[in-house]
């Protein structure tokens, strides 16, 4: 075998090792749990709102930001990284944004919620734990 069909086969080799070394489990991820509210606004469901949890002890911008989407009946499940997977355990301040819909375009619709609800200084919400096992969280009732 000569020189460069050497470098072909050697590099066909790794590329095995490498794929499965950057697509592997991460030991930096923290376990998720599973998490489920609910959310009214004025005693409705407040349908496509969706709900942010933010770590009090957040060490960086790169922090995992928990979220989920409310549903018809005003129900949310928590993702971190993938929608349902759960959120890791700590505390956490909430926000919920709520815009209505927009039939074309990237922009966001007219905000549905007063604009507290989207500040983690003035929202009012509060502090939310996550921890091991199944958590359900306290409906969070929305008022003008």
């Amino acid at each position: 075998m000569d020189h460069p069909q050497r470098a072909a086969g050697i590099a066909i080799a790794l590329v095995p090792l490498v794929f499965g070394v950057s697509c592997g489990p991460r030991d930096d991820i923290a376990p998720l749990y599973p998490a489920e509210g609910k959310v009214f606004y004025e005693m409705k469901p407040a349908f496509r709102a969706i709900v942010w949890l933010h770590a009090i002890d957040a060490t960086n911008s790169k922090t995992p930001k928990p979220h989920g989407r409310v549903d018809k009946d005003g129900n949310f499940r928590l993702g971190t990284y993938k929608t349902d997977d759960g959120a890791p355990a700590g505390k956490y301040r909430v926000l919920i944004s709520w815009n209505a819909e927009v039939k074309s375009g990237d922009v966001d619709g007219e905000s549905l919620l007063p604009s507290r609800y989207q500040s983690l200084e003035k929202s009012g919400l509060p502090i939310v734990e996550i921890k091991e096992g199944n958590n359900q969280l306290a409906p969070f009732y929305l008022t003008r």
